[in-house]
């Protein structure tokens, strides 16, 4: 079983269970993790989109010549490409246990040749000073790149400024950085966790070696050519705090308060003109063969209640309807009933008899 020798704080060694390396898993993992960080922004134009006079050159036949249409043809110099790239994804899917074996391979052909190191507390104190002191105590000069992983911010803070470290956070430990660096010096856990298969590793490579923290930008839409585009303008942080502190320390005037309650409060809008609506709470419409036209007819005679519509005989609905120029239905008869219903507050009555009412006019009743 491969050990790695721990440095720093807690000195000692550390014993891993590790799979031997094989040329072709780290292949197929580094292959992939290329693939993921290609822009696939190559492009091409076609016969199609070439700026070229669409005519054609010379007749069919008659010339001696071969065959030709317009000049955008592939064929000529200045035409469309026939089969250039196009921007698309690289990006494909490799299987998370072969991710997990590449990464524990890498971490074995490293600790195999003696240049990993497991770290039990730096014990720094974010100087980039102090970092170079301690890599030097433990035998890392500046002649070898080295790839440190862990999540202690002080020491990324203290390696991100030289040149031949690549510092990065657990979570971007990755097969391709391990094998491209001759170093990898890493937290006790991180090792732990990759040689137990809890860690998975990252999807790109490391681009930037110094972690460097660029200023407050922002978006402004610059004109030119003739065509509005969006340019990155840098923003200072200074002059962000000018204009916040003149903002703070403007003058501000008083004014009275029946002046503010006046500019403020938005002027009374005319009250909308009242619909024709049966003044109390009950809705006439609930009743069966009633709808919006019967309604407004039977709130113009007056009958705006259940109770008042249950009193009323069917010759005065009949002649109420008829006097709106509305036809005389044959479910007249029953809205006395619903409405007596409706008035006494039976509910299931009500329902049961407007089910009834609708099943016999589906059957023809």
């Amino acid at each position: 079983m491969p050990s790695v020798q721990i440095i720093g704080q807690n000195p000692g060694m550390l014993e891993l269970s590790l799979p031997k390396p094989k040329t072709h898993v780290l292949y197929e993992v580094v292959n992939w993790q290329l693939a993921k960080r290609r822009r696939g922004t190559a492009s091409t134009q076609t016969r199609a989109e070439v700026s070229r006079t669409g005519k054609k050159l010379y007749g069919q036949k008659g010339t001696g010549n071969a065959r030709h249409g317009d000049r955008a043809a592939p064929i000529y110099v200045g035409g469309g490409a026939a089969f250039g790239p196009k921007p698309r994804d690289y990006e494909y899917t490799l299987p998370k246990k072969v991710r997990k074996l590449g990464l524990q391979m890498a971490v074995s052909d490293r600790v195999g040749e003696g240049k990993a190191f497991a770290v039990s507390g730096f014990g720094l104190d974010g100087k980039t000073k102090s970092f170079i002191a301690w890599a030097a105590k433990n035998g890392m000069d500046g002649s070898a790149r080295v790839f440190l992983v862990t999540d202690d911010e002080l020491v990324l803070r203290a390696a991100r400024n030289l040149p031949w470290v690549t510092p990065v956070k657990a979570a971007g430990l990755n097969v391709y950085d391990i094998l491209k660096h001759d170093i990898l010096v890493a937290d006790k856990a991180v090792l732990e966790a990759v040689a137990s298969g809890a860690s998975e590793p990252a999807d790109k490579p490391a681009r930037v070696i110094r972690a460097v923290k660029l200023p407050a930008m922002t978006l402004e839409k610059v004109p030119y050519g003739g065509v509005r585009a969006e340019k990155q303008v840098k923003v200072k942080a200074e002059v962000k705090a000018e204009v916040k502190a003149e903002v703070k320390t403007e003058v501000k005037t008083e004014v009275a308060p029946a002046a503010v309650e006046a500019a403020v409060k938005p002027a009374a809008k005319a009250p909308k003109a009242a619909k024709a609506t049966a003044p109390s709470g009950d809705d006439l419409k609930r009743i069966e063969g009633i709808g919006p036209k019967i309604n407004d007819a039977l709130v113009a005679a007056g009958i705006t209640t259940f109770q008042q519509l249950a009193d009323s005989s069917e010759e005065t609905l009949k002649a109420t309807l008829e006097g709106a120029g509305l036809r005389f239905a044959p479910s007249l008869g029953t809205w006395a009933e619903q409405s007596a219903l409706l008035a006494k507050g039976d509910e299931a009555g009500f329902k049961a008899l407007t089910d009834a009412l609708t099943a016999g006019r589906k059957d023809g009743e």
